[in-house]
């Protein structure tokens, strides 16, 4: 329980996510009506048109 709340502090929202490592907490703009998810980083390129993501 300390371990887990150590890094609860080190975290820079203060979120902690135990199903997956890059999920937050988005808040939708309604009450008691949050999201979890990803925030997605993608790249085209112009030439080929693949799309890339880390």
């Amino acid at each position: 329980m300390n371990t887990m709340k150590k890094a609860l502090v080190d975290t820079a929202n203060g979120q902690i996510s135990l199903t997956g490592l890059y999920t937050r907490a988005v808040a939708s703009g309604s009450p008691h009506n949050d999201l979890i998810g990803y925030n997605v980083q993608s790249a085209i390129n112009a030439n080929t048109h693949i799309i890339v993501t880390p």
